[in-house]
């Protein structure tokens, strides 16, 4: 157990286990969780009074600069084939936005992480460039982009991903609560 200050006057300042801070959860207010606590979860570690002594980083958190507020409706041009190598063809779109303090300059794609954690990019790469958030402000951009990939049977999950240099891939951040679940493609034959 440890001491959260939630930072609401005090009012929900307490103990609690850390397992329950659980951002798999799902829904606005964690309402889905039995636990509660789940919704766009941070924390901050070692905070004390200073003592004049520079402290070394406890971590080094990596920014996501992409995140995806609303995502992926597929658009299906071709769904079926008749060899397991024919491509199937769709188009998704999504709107991406920056929630970092800074500005994000790089590429965006449609990809599927293999079983090995590879990625395959399956449609163009789109450059672009997005501002870093405003106080109290968002701004979203709505992108479509069309994929062609050769499937194989079985369950894939179809992901937008980002990169600065557009050949190391990272996937997106989900900002909405089940948005990666309209990714999931499922594949006969």
């Amino acid at each position: 157990m440890y001491h959260i200050n939630w930072g609401w006057n005090g009012s929900r300042n307490g103990y609690f286990d850390l397992m329950v801070l659980n951002p798999d959860y799902e829904g606005a207010a964690s309402v889905s969780s039995k636990d509660g606590y789940t919704k766009d979860l941070g924390i901050l570690i070692g905070i004390a009074p200073d003592n004049g002594v520079k402290d070394s980083p406890l971590f080094e958190h990596a920014t996501s600069h992409i995140n995806l507020m609303i995502t992926s409706k597929v658009i299906w041009q071709k769904d079926t084939r008749t060899s397991s190598s024919d491509n199937f063809k769709g188009t998704m779109t999504f709107e991406f936005g920056n929630l970092s303090d800074k500005d994000f300059d790089g590429y965006v794609a449609v990809g599927v992480t293999q079983g090995n954690g590879n990625v395959i990019i399956v449609s163009d790469k789109k450059k672009l460039h997005l501002n870093k958030r405003k106080p109290s402000s968002y701004s979203g951009w709505d992108f479509e982009l069309p994929f062609e990939y050769a499937f194989p049977v079985g369950v894939s999950k179809l992901s937008v991903f980002y990169s600065y240099d557009g050949r190391k891939w990272n996937e997106g951040v989900f900002h909405m609560s089940d948005s990666w679940r309209r990714g999931v493609v499922y594949v006969k034959a």
